[in-house]
C-alpha cells in the first residue's frame, strides 16, 4: 500500500469508530480509496443522511510546535462533496479532519471559510513532489465541532462552533 492508501485507510477506520460510537446507521465507505467522497452515514436522532470527506493529518506545526488554527481542503474536494450530497439527495455534508485522537468536524453547508491559493501536490497518488497552484478553503478549527477520544475509547464533544 502507498502512503496515501495507508493514510486513507487510517482516516476511514477512525471515521467508522466515531460514527459507530455515536450510533450512526447505514455506514458505507466509498469503494474506491481515490474517490472524492469517503463515507456515507445516517445520523441517529434526526435521521439526516450525511456524506463525509475524511482527512487524517498532523495539525501541529513541526517548526513552532503550535497547532495550526486553519485546516485546508482543496476547493475542488469541497465542491465534489457538496455535489455528491445534491446528487444523492442527502441532508448534510461534512469535512472530517482527524489529528491523533481529535476530530474537527466542519459542516460544509454552514461553516465559514477563507479562500486561498497554495502550491500543493498535483497528485498525492503519482508524484507528491510535483506541485501546482490550487484553490483551497481554509477552515478555522474554532468553527468546527471538536471531539476528542480518551484512552478508554470514549468520544467527547469539546467545542461547538
Amino acid at each position: 500500500m502507498s502512503k496515501f492508501e495507508i493514510a486513507e485507510r487510517k482516516g476511514r477506520d477512525k471515521m467508522n469508530n466515531f460514527l459507530t460510537y455515536y450510533n450512526f446507521t447505514d455506514l458505507e465507505e466509498t469503494k474506491n480509496l481515490y474517490d472524492r467522497v469517503d463515507y456515507y452515514a445516517t445520523s441517529p436522532k434526526r435521521k439526516d443522511k450525511c456524506v463525509f470527506e475524511i482527512k487524517d493529518r498532523d495539525l501541529v506545526n513541526k517548526y513552532t510546535g503550535k497547532m495550526y488554527e486553519d485546516i485546508l481542503l482543496e476547493s475542488s474536494k469541497v465542491d465534489a462533496v457538496k455535489q455528491r450530497k445534491k446528487d444523492k439527495n442527502y441532508d448534510k455534508c461534512y469535512y472530517a479532519c482527524f489529528s491523533n485522537n481529535d476530530l474537527y468536524l466542519f459542516n460544509l453547508d454552514t461553516c465559514p471559510y477563507t479562500n486561498n491559493v497554495m502550491y500543493l501536490p498535483k497528485s498525492t497518488m503519482i508524484n507528491p513532489n510535483d506541485k501546482e497552484l490550487k484553490k483551497v478553503h481554509l477552515f478555522n478549527i474554532h468553527n468546527s465541532f471538536h471531539f476528542s477520544k480518551d484512552e478508554t475509547g470514549k468520544w467527547k464533544l469539546i467545542e461547538k462552533p
